[in-house]
Protein backbone atom coordinates (compact mmCIF):
# COMPACT_ATOMS: atom_id res chain seq x y z
CA UNK A 1 0.00 0.00 0.00
CA UNK A 2 2.65 3.04 -1.36
CA UNK A 3 -0.69 5.52 -1.84
CA UNK A 4 -0.98 7.70 1.34
CA UNK A 5 -4.50 7.62 1.20
CA UNK A 6 -5.16 3.60 1.19
CA UNK A 7 -2.62 3.13 3.45
CA UNK A 8 -3.27 3.10 7.10
CA UNK A 9 -0.52 4.51 8.63
CA UNK A 10 2.34 6.93 8.02
CA UNK A 11 5.38 5.31 8.02
CA UNK A 12 6.47 2.16 6.13
CA UNK A 13 7.66 -0.97 7.73
CA UNK A 14 11.04 -1.87 8.30
CA UNK A 15 10.86 -4.25 5.59
CA UNK A 16 9.24 -2.22 3.13
CA UNK A 17 12.73 -0.52 1.24
CA UNK A 18 13.13 -4.13 -0.66
CA UNK A 19 9.01 -4.34 -1.86
CA UNK A 20 7.73 -1.14 -2.65
CA UNK A 21 9.55 -0.12 -5.22
CA UNK A 22 7.97 0.40 -8.85
CA UNK A 23 9.89 -1.13 -11.45
CA UNK A 24 8.95 -0.77 -15.14
CA UNK A 25 7.50 -4.36 -16.91
CA UNK A 26 4.93 -6.25 -18.13
CA UNK A 27 2.77 -8.42 -15.18
CA UNK A 28 -0.02 -11.39 -15.77
CA UNK A 29 -2.54 -11.98 -13.78
CA UNK A 30 -4.88 -15.44 -13.18
CA UNK A 31 -7.69 -15.80 -10.85
CA UNK A 32 -9.67 -19.11 -10.50
CA UNK A 33 -12.92 -19.32 -8.45
CA UNK A 34 -14.66 -21.90 -6.65
CA UNK A 35 -17.89 -20.97 -5.09
CA UNK A 36 -19.05 -23.59 -3.88
CA UNK A 37 -15.95 -23.55 -1.32
CA UNK A 38 -16.32 -19.56 -0.55
CA UNK A 39 -12.70 -19.42 -2.20
CA UNK A 40 -10.51 -18.54 -5.18
CA UNK A 41 -7.00 -18.82 -6.03
CA UNK A 42 -4.62 -16.70 -7.75
CA UNK A 43 -1.34 -16.10 -9.54
CA UNK A 44 0.78 -13.15 -10.68
CA UNK A 45 3.06 -13.13 -12.87
CA UNK A 46 5.67 -10.40 -14.02
CA UNK A 47 9.14 -9.40 -15.88
CA UNK A 48 11.00 -5.81 -14.85
CA UNK A 49 14.01 -3.99 -15.65
CA UNK A 50 14.49 -4.44 -11.92
CA UNK A 51 13.73 -5.63 -8.57
CA UNK A 52 11.09 -4.68 -6.51
CA UNK A 53 13.74 -2.80 -3.89
CA UNK A 54 13.11 1.21 -3.34
CA UNK A 55 14.66 3.45 -6.11
CA UNK A 56 17.15 4.72 -3.11
CA UNK A 57 18.78 1.51 -2.83
CA UNK A 58 18.53 0.29 -6.64
CA UNK A 59 18.00 2.80 -10.09
CA UNK A 60 14.93 1.36 -11.70
CA UNK A 61 15.16 3.52 -14.60
CA UNK A 62 16.98 1.44 -16.81
CA UNK A 63 18.21 -2.38 -16.81
CA UNK A 64 21.96 -2.15 -16.47
CA UNK A 65 22.35 -6.08 -16.74
CA UNK A 66 20.10 -6.05 -19.88
CA UNK A 67 18.01 -8.81 -18.53
CA UNK A 68 15.19 -8.40 -16.91
CA UNK A 69 14.13 -9.49 -13.23
CA UNK A 70 11.07 -12.40 -13.08
CA UNK A 71 8.46 -12.33 -10.03
CA UNK A 72 5.74 -14.03 -8.81
CA UNK A 73 3.11 -14.78 -6.76
CA UNK A 74 0.39 -17.64 -6.00
CA UNK A 75 -2.51 -16.63 -3.78
CA UNK A 76 -5.35 -18.35 -2.00
CA UNK A 77 -8.17 -16.41 -0.16
CA UNK A 78 -11.27 -17.47 1.47
CA UNK A 79 -14.08 -14.72 0.93
CA UNK A 80 -16.55 -15.50 3.47
CA UNK A 81 -19.80 -13.03 4.07
CA UNK A 82 -18.27 -11.98 7.13
CA UNK A 83 -14.88 -12.71 7.01
CA UNK A 84 -12.30 -12.77 4.34
CA UNK A 85 -8.51 -14.61 4.64
CA UNK A 86 -5.74 -14.29 2.21
CA UNK A 87 -2.77 -15.78 2.02
CA UNK A 88 0.45 -15.60 -0.16
CA UNK A 89 3.49 -17.08 -1.76
CA UNK A 90 5.77 -14.65 -3.67
CA UNK A 91 9.50 -15.36 -5.28
CA UNK A 92 11.97 -12.69 -7.38
CA UNK A 93 14.55 -13.52 -9.16
CA UNK A 94 17.08 -11.46 -11.30
CA UNK A 95 20.46 -9.25 -11.72
CA UNK A 96 21.27 -6.93 -9.26
CA UNK A 97 20.08 -3.76 -11.07
CA UNK A 98 23.31 -1.86 -9.55
CA UNK A 99 25.97 -4.33 -11.94
CA UNK A 100 26.53 -4.65 -14.91
CA UNK A 101 27.16 -8.12 -15.45
CA UNK A 102 24.01 -9.96 -15.55
CA UNK A 103 25.43 -13.09 -14.02
CA UNK A 104 25.58 -11.23 -10.83
CA UNK A 105 22.32 -12.27 -9.36
CA UNK A 106 19.93 -11.04 -6.56
CA UNK A 107 16.83 -13.42 -4.67
CA UNK A 108 13.58 -13.14 -3.00
CA UNK A 109 10.98 -14.77 -1.33
CA UNK A 110 8.24 -14.07 0.72
CA UNK A 111 4.91 -14.91 2.41
CA UNK A 112 1.73 -12.70 3.02
CA UNK A 113 -0.79 -13.18 5.29
CA UNK A 114 -4.51 -10.90 6.05
CA UNK A 115 -7.72 -11.47 8.08
CA UNK A 116 -10.57 -8.87 7.72
CA UNK A 117 -13.35 -9.65 10.09
CA UNK A 118 -15.91 -7.03 10.60
CA UNK A 119 -13.81 -3.84 11.46
CA UNK A 120 -10.58 -6.17 12.13
CA UNK A 121 -7.66 -6.43 9.97
CA UNK A 122 -4.60 -8.19 10.93
CA UNK A 123 -1.76 -8.37 8.26
CA UNK A 124 1.47 -9.80 8.12
CA UNK A 125 4.10 -10.57 6.13
CA UNK A 126 8.20 -12.12 5.88
CA UNK A 127 10.94 -10.76 3.08
CA UNK A 128 13.96 -12.80 2.73
CA UNK A 129 16.43 -10.96 0.51
CA UNK A 130 19.82 -12.09 -1.05
CA UNK A 131 21.95 -10.54 -3.38
CA UNK A 132 25.20 -11.61 -5.10
CA UNK A 133 28.56 -10.04 -4.72
CA UNK A 134 29.20 -7.89 -7.32
CA UNK A 135 32.01 -8.28 -9.98
CA UNK A 136 32.28 -4.62 -10.68
CA UNK A 137 31.78 -1.22 -9.04
CA UNK A 138 28.65 -0.27 -8.48
CA UNK A 139 26.04 2.14 -9.89
CA UNK A 140 24.13 4.25 -7.01
CA UNK A 141 21.70 7.23 -7.39
CA UNK A 142 24.39 9.00 -5.46
CA UNK A 143 26.86 7.88 -8.20
CA UNK A 144 29.82 5.11 -8.91
CA UNK A 145 30.81 2.94 -5.54
CA UNK A 146 33.54 0.82 -5.60
CA UNK A 147 32.85 -2.17 -3.52
CA UNK A 148 29.80 -4.11 -4.47
CA UNK A 149 29.39 -6.44 -1.01
CA UNK A 150 27.06 -9.23 -1.33
CA UNK A 151 24.03 -8.71 0.84
CA UNK A 152 21.64 -10.95 2.57
CA UNK A 153 18.43 -9.20 4.80
CA UNK A 154 15.19 -10.93 6.51
CA UNK A 155 12.51 -9.64 8.45
CA UNK A 156 8.81 -9.62 9.07
CA UNK A 157 6.08 -6.83 10.32
CA UNK A 158 2.76 -7.83 11.92
CA UNK A 159 0.14 -4.68 12.05
CA UNK A 160 -3.42 -4.94 13.70
CA UNK A 161 -5.79 -2.13 12.66
CA UNK A 162 -9.68 -1.69 14.28
CA UNK A 163 -11.73 0.95 12.49
CA UNK A 164 -14.57 2.59 14.12
CA UNK A 165 -17.32 3.76 12.62
CA UNK A 166 -17.91 7.14 13.71
CA UNK A 167 -21.04 9.55 13.00
CA UNK A 168 -19.58 12.75 15.00
CA UNK A 169 -19.29 15.91 13.02
CA UNK A 170 -17.32 15.27 9.96
CA UNK A 171 -15.50 12.32 11.47
CA UNK A 172 -16.31 9.55 9.25
CA UNK A 173 -14.54 6.19 10.68
CA UNK A 174 -11.30 5.97 13.19
CA UNK A 175 -9.13 3.34 13.00
CA UNK A 176 -6.18 2.81 16.16
CA UNK A 177 -3.22 0.21 14.82
CA UNK A 178 -0.20 -1.19 15.81
CA UNK A 179 2.68 -2.31 13.61
CA UNK A 180 5.82 -4.50 15.14
CA UNK A 181 8.64 -5.11 13.02
CA UNK A 182 12.17 -6.76 12.75
CA UNK A 183 15.11 -6.89 10.76
CA UNK A 184 18.28 -8.14 10.38
CA UNK A 185 20.90 -7.32 7.52
CA UNK A 186 24.52 -7.76 6.62
CA UNK A 187 27.15 -7.19 3.95
CA UNK A 188 29.37 -10.18 3.19
CA UNK A 189 32.38 -9.02 5.50
CA UNK A 190 30.68 -7.23 7.92
CA UNK A 191 28.84 -7.79 10.72
CA UNK A 192 25.30 -7.51 10.94
CA UNK A 193 22.66 -5.41 11.63
CA UNK A 194 19.63 -5.90 14.01
CA UNK A 195 16.74 -3.56 14.52
CA UNK A 196 12.98 -4.00 16.21
CA UNK A 197 10.12 -1.24 15.94
CA UNK A 198 6.84 -0.91 17.28
CA UNK A 199 4.48 2.01 15.85
CA UNK A 200 1.68 2.96 17.47
CA UNK A 201 -0.59 5.38 15.56
CA UNK A 202 -4.59 6.18 14.93
CA UNK A 203 -6.45 7.68 11.68
CA UNK A 204 -9.13 9.46 11.52
CA UNK A 205 -11.18 10.01 8.11
CA UNK A 206 -13.14 12.91 7.50
CA UNK A 207 -15.73 12.08 4.96
CA UNK A 208 -14.55 10.56 2.07
CA UNK A 209 -11.42 12.87 1.00
CA UNK A 210 -9.22 13.70 3.90
CA UNK A 211 -7.72 11.75 6.78
CA UNK A 212 -5.52 12.78 9.64
CA UNK A 213 -3.05 10.36 11.12
CA UNK A 214 -0.65 10.35 14.27
CA UNK A 215 1.41 7.96 15.22
CA UNK A 216 4.72 7.24 17.53
CA UNK A 217 7.44 4.95 16.54
CA UNK A 218 9.56 3.17 19.07
CA UNK A 219 12.88 2.02 17.72
CA UNK A 220 15.33 -0.58 18.99
CA UNK A 221 18.70 -1.24 18.32
CA UNK A 222 19.00 -4.96 18.97
CA UNK A 223 22.54 -6.18 17.57
CA UNK A 224 25.40 -4.63 15.71
CA UNK A 225 24.51 -0.80 16.53
CA UNK A 226 24.69 1.75 19.91
CA UNK A 227 21.37 1.93 21.38
CA UNK A 228 20.36 5.72 21.07
CA UNK A 229 17.57 7.84 21.16
CA UNK A 230 15.59 7.26 17.78
CA UNK A 231 12.07 7.30 18.16
CA UNK A 232 9.60 9.41 15.75
CA UNK A 233 6.25 10.95 16.19
CA UNK A 234 5.04 11.65 12.88
CA UNK A 235 1.68 13.53 11.51
CA UNK A 236 0.37 13.20 7.88
CA UNK A 237 -2.97 15.23 6.60
CA UNK A 238 -4.08 13.70 3.28
CA UNK A 239 -6.63 14.96 0.89
CA UNK A 240 -7.93 12.77 -2.11
CA UNK A 241 -9.89 14.11 -5.20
Amino acid sequence: DNQANLRTGITPSLMARYTTGTPLGIKMFYRLQFPALWSALSVNVAATNGSTMAESLQTQSASLGGRPVFSGRVGWELNLPSMQIKLGASGLQGPRNDQHDPKVQMRQWGADARLLWGGLALSAEYVDVRQDQGSAEKSTPLGPAFFASGFRAKGFWTQLAFSLPWSWGWVSKITPYARLGHRRAAFEGFGPLEVARLTAGVRVDVGENVALKGEWLFNRERLGAPTVDNDVRALSAVFTW
